[in-house]
């Protein structure tokens, strides 16, 4: 029986990580599972963007 495990790995997300500095960054998350032959999970790619300065953008306009 194949069991699922995408669904306990979140493909978007943002949260906020505090710099060396003490400052706060936003960080838009992106996962991408990766899979065997047979389908199962054997990887998960996280890819992270820094989205401070666009969100601040985007909320002025």
């Amino acid at each position: 029986m194949k069991v699922d495990d995408s669904s306990r790995v979140p493909i978007k997300r943002e949260n906020i990580w505090v710099t060396k500095s003490g400052g706060q960054e936003l960080i838009a998350w992106s996962n991408t599972i990766l899979r065997d032959e047979v389908g199962q999970m054997t990887f998960v790619v996280a890819t992270g963007l820094v989205i401070t300065e666009r969100t601040r953008t985007e909320e002025a306009l």
